[in-house]
């Protein structure tokens, strides 16, 4: 028989594992959304180019933020929150990015900083939603058979298609 004690601080124990998984989850979540995304006014810029690409509005898709610039692992998605994050503050502070014209000197590198996440990721981001592919020419159905034998990733030939 378990003695009282012991039944509460089990009952007190897994209270606040829950809470405490529950408060992970949900901060990640918010986090990663595109409104905290936009909180930073040079975002917006990105967002902007976002709504004008094919990924956006296309038989109602509407891709967040999150969609492509985290990878679909919860593990993955924190390192990515440290790193990525921190390393997106330090662009707020170090580059005046108040203007779109003081962003676009920037954009390249930005891009190029995203596509090598999402290639560490082999592309799990843009894999999630194009689970099978099928190319319309011999060209793409070549680059896609070196993408299945792991010489190449998605961001490798599609490049800059998200953010035009």
């Amino acid at each position: 028989m378990m003695h009282k004690g012991k039944g509460r601080i089990i009952v007190v124990t897994a209270v606040i594992v829950f809470a405490a998984a529950y408060a992970v989850f949900s901060a990640e979540r918010y986090f990663s959304s595109t409104g905290f995304c936009l909180s930073c006014h040079s975002m917006s810029y990105p967002y902007e180019a976002l709504k004008r690409s094919r990924h956006y509005g296309t038989l109602g898709i509407n891709p967040e933020c999150r969609d492509c610039h985290f990878p679909p692992w919860f593990p993955q998605k924190v390192k990515t929150h440290i790193v990525e994050g921190v390393r997106d503050i330090i662009s707020e502070f170090r580059y005046d990015l108040g203007t779109k014209e003081a962003f676009d000197a920037h954009r390249e590198e930005f891009a190029a900083r995203a596509r090598e996440s999402i290639r560490s990721w082999d592309s799990a981001s843009c894999r999630t939603c194009h689970k099978a592919p099928k190319p319309s020419t011999e060209f793409g159905r070549a680059a896609h058979a070196s993408m299945k034998s792991g010489k190449a990733t998605c961001v490798d030939c599609h490049r800059n298609i998200f953010h035009v």
